[in-house]
């Protein structure tokens, strides 16, 4: 029995027009480069303005071409929009949108066999959504998920499950997916035995437990974001860094890691920061040789 090594990055927010966050992006693959784990999982928002700005999606790409071991990527919200009625900052998934990302990054779904583990991705922003793809996605969840019965699974996504309580069934909450979605997705990890859901997108690290699945948030490496929001409170760990997975047979444990090189951005702190960093005014990404 060997030790396979993954790691889960997530809210890189990469864009070469509005290269706020490439710094920790350039931390982050000299980690990768100096001790190659045998699997990458990025959770999404791999780009920072991917809804309308297909160049910040091909950046990304090229981004993720040089990190040195296979990688698997999920989109987030800043890569192919919400769903509705009121998709965050107006940006609606559209088909358009993942055929867009899907040019880049392939299938916004997918299943690795990772040693004895069977690994699920997940589109997020499908759930709710209303496109042809949502069943599409499902039937293919229900496939996968009898096919791999009896093997140890955990499930990776963008928005996590929910927020505070899994009984909420109140209106949108742009933090998680909504009841209807997350009910789905619940009721098949218990149903089939899928012992963790790994997420991103709120630029946070907490794990909980629930009905025996560990949940499991990622922070971002892109930036935090101080405010205080609108949420119920939680005991969180606002901070820039990476999760590191160690899978031994069926037992899996994870760590985080936070470099010593990462620039803690806090959004909060921004000048003229209208809501979101998607109205951040341009700042190019610098050419070799410029300073």
């Amino acid at each position: 029995m060997s030790t396979l090594r993954l790691i889960q990055v997530t809210d890189t927010h990469l864009s070469e027009s509005h290269a706020y966050f490439v710094d920790n992006w350039e931390v982050f693959v000299a980690a990768m480069e100096a001790d190659p784990p045998d699997l990458i999982i990025c959770t999404g928002d791999v780009s920072l303005r991917g809804t309308d700005n297909e160049a910040d999606l091909a950046f990304a790409r090229a981004q993720f071409d040089r990190l040195p071991c296979k990688t698997l990527v999920l989109p987030g919200n800043h890569d192919i929009g919400d769903p509705p009625p009121k998709p965050r900052l107006d940006k609606p998934i559209t088909e358009e949108r993942r055929e867009r990302w899907q040019r880049h990054f392939g299938c916004d779904w997918w299943v690795e066999d990772f040693g004895e583990w069977r690994l699920y991705g997940l589109n997020a922003q499908l759930f709710d959504s209303g496109l042809d793809a949502e069943n599409e996605q499902l039937s293919w969840f229900k496939t996968q998920l009898s096919e791999g019965a009896g093997r140890p699974s955990a499930l990776f996504m963008h928005k996590p499950a929910f927020y505070k309580d899994a009984d909420d069934e109140g209106s949108q909450n742009f933090a998680s997916l909504r009841p209807q979605g997350r009910n789905t997705v619940i009721g098949l990890c218990r149903k089939h035995g899928v012992r963790m859901i790994a997420s991103g997108h709120l630029h946070f690290y907490r794990t909980t437990k629930h009905e025996g699945i560990d949940l499991i948030w990622a922070p971002a490496t892109a930036f935090i974001n101080s405010k205080q929001k609108n949420r119920p409170a939680l005991r969180v760990k606002k901070c820039i860094g990476y999760l590191a997975y160690q899978f031994d047979g069926p037992e899996v444990r994870h760590t985080l890691v936070q470099s010593d090189r990462f620039t803690t951005h806090d959004v909060n702190k921004f000048d003229d920061y209208p809501g979101s960093t998607i109205y951040l005014p341009p700042r190019p990404l610098a050419k070799s040789g410029e300073t």
